[in-house]
C-alpha cells in the first residue's frame, strides 16, 4: 500500500509539471503567458492652489469692505443690471473743460486774424503840418516891394460860412479883372476864442475849392499882416 501512494504522488507531480505546447516547434510563434495584474485606480488631477484659496480671499476682501463700510453694488450675482463700462478718458481729456476748449478755439482764431493784419509801428511824435507857403521867388518879391497886393479883403467880424461866400466872390472878381496878387485879412474870426478859426478854414478852402482861382498862397509877410493874413496868387 505504501508503494502505491508514492507512485500516485509521483504521477501527480509529473502532471503538474506537464505543459501543453503543441506549437513549440514552430519558429516565429511564441505564446505569452497571461499576466494578471491588479487594476490601479486612475490618479486624480491635482487641484490648483489658486482655486482652493479663492473662497478664502473673497471672504477676507468682504470683511475688509465691511470694516470700511463699503456696500457692494448690484451686479450679475444678485440679478441687477450691470452698467455699461465707459471708455477710459485720457489725462488730457480729464483736464479739459468744454467751455474752456471753446474759449481756446476762439482765442486761436483771434490770434490768427491778428497775424493776417498789417502792423505799422511809429516811434516818433507826428509833427504839426507846416503852413502853406508860396514859392520863395514870389515871397522875396513881396518882401522887397517888387510885388504888391493889388486888392485886399478884410474878413473881420464874419463867421466861416459868410467868410467863404465873400472869398468866392472876391477871387472870382479879381481874376476876372486880371489881377495876379491879392491879400485876404483873416484875423481871428467871430467867436473864435484864442485860435484863428477863419485862417485855418480859409486855408482848407483854398486847398480844395480855391484851386479854381488860385495857383498858390502863403501866409503874408509881416508888413502885410503876418500870420493874420494870406497872400493869394491867382491864375492868369
Amino acid at each position: 500500500m505504501a508503494r502505491k501512494k508514492r507512485k500516485t504522488a509521483t504521477t501527480c507531480s509529473k502532471e503538474s509539471d506537464f505543459t501543453h505546447t503543441p506549437f513549440r516547434d514552430l519558429k516565429g510563434v511564441s505564446v505569452c503567458r497571461a499576466v494578471h495584474r491588479e487594476s490601479t485606480p486612475a490618479a486624480e488631477p491635482p487641484q490648483l492652489k489658486g482655486a482652493q484659496d479663492k473662497p478664502a480671499d473673497e471672504a477676507l476682501f468682504l470683511e475688509e469692505m465691511a470694516l470700511l463700510r463699503v456696500k457692494a453694488s448690484r451686479g450679475q450675482d444678485d440679478g441687477g443690471d450691470v452698467p455699461a463700462c465707459a471708455a477710459p478718458m485720457d489725462e488730457d481729456e480729464r483736464g479739459q473743460d468744454p467751455q474752456g476748449s471753446a474759449q481756446g478755439e476762439d482765442q486761436a482764431l483771434f490770434l490768427s486774424a491778428l497775424g493776417d493784419m498789417e502792423r505799422t509801428f511809429v516811434d516818433e511824435i507826428p509833427s504839426e503840418p507846416s503852413p502853406p507857403q508860396a514859392s520863395p521867388r514870389r515871397m522875396r518879391e513881396l518882401n522887397r516891394g517888387r510885388r504888391r497886393p493889388e486888392a485886399e479883403l478884410d474878413l473881420h467880424g464874419l463867421d466861416r460860412i459868410r467868410a467863404r461866400e465873400r472869398v468866392r466872390h472876391f477871387l472870382d472878381n479879381c481874376r476876372h479883372q486880371g489881377l495876379s496878387t491879392v491879400l485876404v485879412i483873416t484875423g481871428r474870426g467871430l467867436h473864435s476864442g484864442d485860435e484863428p478859426v477863419l485862417r485855418t478854414d480859409l486855408e482848407s478852402f483854398l486847398a480844395e475849392e480855391g484851386r479854381t482861382w488860385a495857383v498858390e498862397w502863403g501866409r503874408a509877410p509881416r508888413q502885410y499882416g503876418g500870420a493874420g493874413a494870406l497872400v493869394i496868387f491867382l491864375k492868369k
